[in-house]
């Protein structure tokens, strides 16, 4: 629900790092499938290996600057909390224990 009042304000401020409007959407839409879709993907991946989970940590906060990062991040933990669980050997509490 959030998702909109972040991503409105992001793409407002990256629109003025070009002259060309066609050129800044081109760069905003690519921005967001780069970091939602393939780093999304990389970080979950970090995660889930035992020697780089404190690489894929470190990564998820600091592509939590993109909004459309933050969305793919909440569905991709809600969708498989149990297996990263399970692969740091962890007795979650709850959602937030990692």
């Amino acid at each position: 629900m959030l998702f909109p009042a972040g991503v409105i304000p992001f793409t407002y401020v990256t629109s003025f790092m070009f002259v060309k409007d066609s050129f800044a959407q081109t760069f905003t839409i690519f921005l967001h499938f780069i970091f939602a879709g393939i780093g999304g993907i990389i970080a979950f991946i970090l995660r889930t290996i035992e020697s780089a989970e404190k690489i894929g940590d470190t990564l998820v906060w600091v592509l939590k600057i993109v909004p459309s990062f933050c969305l793919t991040n909440s569905v991709m933990f809600a969708a498989s909390k149990e297996l990263l669980f399970r692969v740091r050997d962890s007795v979650p509490t709850n959602d937030f224990d990692i």
